[in-house]
This record gives C-alpha cells, structure tokens and sequence, in this order.
C-alpha cells in the first residue's frame, strides 16, 4: 500500500492548501504542474457616488473590464487589490465594502507566444473581486491601460466586454441596492 503524503497545493495562494493523496495521485499532480499554470487575479468593482447617482469605473486594455491584478509574496486578497487599484488607475481612497466577494474560475490556452514564454499549456485562474468606493473622480492610468470611463450601472453593463465580468457587476449592482 502506498505511504500518503500531504500535497502542497499548486497554486500555493496566502494560504497553503493540502490535499491527502497516494503515491499515484502525487505522479498525476506533478505531471499538471508542469502542464498547468495555476494563478489568482484579485479585482474590485469601484464605485463613487454624486447625489443621487452611483458611477462605476471601467478600464480598457484591448477590453473593459475591472482593474486587477496578481499578488505579490505576503500580501492577502484585501491589501492587492489597494496596491493594484493604486497601480492602475492612482486611487488610494478605496472603502472596501464588507460583505462581498465574488470569485469565479477561468482557463485558456495560451498562444504560441505566451506558451513559449511561460512553458504551460494551459493557464487556470481564479478571479476574486471586491466592492470598493472611492470619492476620487480623477483616474491616472498606469501604461497597462489605455483609457478609462465612469458610468451608471446600466451603461456599464453594456460596455463591460467579458461575460464573467459582466455576471460580478450585476452580483455588485444587486448588492449595492440591497446595501442601501
């Protein structure tokens, strides 16, 4: 009988994860690791309100979506995304709003030239989002993007390119009315 052994997750996020496998199991995970990329994307839904209305924050780079981005060693979910939102758009006043997180997972595989570069065949990543206001209108991209708008709800939902992106605004949308 083989020995079990606890297996470091892959995608080794803040927390490590283990899960019990045999010896056959382990093969199998080393032979995805070397295939698979595992990744985690951390992103926030940014709004601002004036009076009545509540504006959304879209950025575009080659798409709209949200401004996100990767971990760095030591940092939890909350203080990326302040480093990321800051990074990309200059915002440093960020309220996150207790209460949401919504994740969802993606894969894809990679074009020649990314696959080259980063010698996986497939790229597996959990996206996390927050709900985060700001009282800052001003955005002051970062080279990663190219332009940014503020818009109401429904035209953001329009302009939002991804439909994974798109199902995170609505979750946001719903949350913010149920909010107030």
């Amino acid at each position: 009988m083989p020995r079990n052994f606890y297996w470091t997750s892959l995608i080794g996020w803040g927390k490590i994860s283990k899960i019990k496998t045999n010896n056959k199991q382990k093969q199998i995970l080393m032979k995805i690791g070397k295939l698979v990329s595992f990744e985690k994307t951390i992103g926030a839904v940014i709004f601002r309100r004036e009076v009545d209305r509540t504006f959304f924050l879209l950025v575009y780079s080659g798409y709209w979506g949200l401004p996100k981005g990767h971990p760095e060693e030591d940092e939890n979910e909350k203080q990326t995304l302040k480093r990321e939102v800051q990074e990309e758009t200059g915002i440093d006043d960020l309220k996150i709003l207790e209460g949401f997180r919504e994740s969802f997972w993606f894969s894809y595989k990679p074009g020649a030239q990314e696959r080259q570069k980063r010698n996986f065949r497939w790229i597996v990543k959990k996206f996390v989002h927050y709900l985060a206001q700001t009282q800052s209108e001003e955005v002051l991209l970062s080279e990663e993007h190219s332009d940014h708008v503020w818009l109401e709800f429904d035209e953001a939902l329009k302009k939002i390119t991804h439909t994974s992106a798109r199902r995170v605004l609505q979750k946001a949308g719903k949350f913010l009315k149920d909010f107030d």
